[in-house]
């Protein structure tokens, strides 16, 4: 495609869009102080990644795949034969967490995903959504989870007496129910040129901007 036809498509996000799947995701888990209880393995958990599974099929118009640490990933293809971008971020939250804090990354992510799409632009390189199991602390008490099983960092053959500290559920039947699979964990671990390059606009909710009355700040360090 020209450069001149790619200047004068029309790249804009679509703001309703995204306020909406951000207000609808937030149903999930809701509680009656305002915040969210989603963490991996609970209904609400479930019902998320169903909700975003519909969506990225029947809307985004995306090719899903679940791995065996139950990461959601979903994409479109690109021109030439190279490593894929990926977009993203995590669905669960903390107890009591809040509505964007994850959510806002996987939402922009499937935004991005479906305005290429409408524009009909050409992808040099894959571009893949991709929703991170267990990112946040739980009672099976593996907080980046899928991330660690993407890059290699967690090996599963440790992971084969872990239960839920609270109902006793097995990992291996939590991941299950969330669509995955304990047998192929080892088989969600990228290559190393598996992706060219990862990119995660996330909003972290907690109380330091709250406390030192600030709207904004930038992260110098994590």
């Amino acid at each position: 495609m020209k450069d001149s036809a790619i200047n004068h498509m029309n790249f804009a996000v679509n703001g309703t869009r995204i306020q909406q799947r951000l207000a609808k995701l937030a149903t999930f888990g809701a509680n009656s102080t305002g915040g969210i209880d989603r963490n991996f393995g609970s209904n609400a958990d479930i019902a998320a990644r169903e909700y975003l599974i519909e969506v990225l099929e029947s809307e985004v118009g995306a090719n899903v795949r679940v791995d065996g640490a139950a990461n959601i990933w979903a994409g479109r293809p690109g021109m030439a034969d190279l490593p894929a971008l990926a977009i993203g971020s995590h669905h669960d939250t903390v107890l009591n967490g809040g509505r964007l804090d994850g959510a806002m990354g996987i939402v922009l992510a499937m935004e991005i995903l479906q305005v290429f799409r409408e524009q009909r632009y050409p992808l040099r390189h894959p571009l893949f959504f991709v929703s991170f199991t267990a990112e946040e602390p739980n009672p099976f008490d593996l907080s980046t989870f899928g991330s660690r099983m993407v890059t290699g960092k967690l090996a599963p053959d440790s992971l084969t007496e872990i239960k839920d500290s609270v109902s006793g559920q097995s990992l291996a039947a939590a991941l299950q129910k969330a669509g995955g699979d304990f047998e192929k964990l080892a088989a969600a671990r990228l290559e190393h040129r598996g992706l060219s390059a990862f990119i995660e606009c996330h909003i972290e909710q907690g109380i330091r901007l709250e406390k030192q009355n600030k709207a904004l700040a930038a992260v110098s360090h994590i």
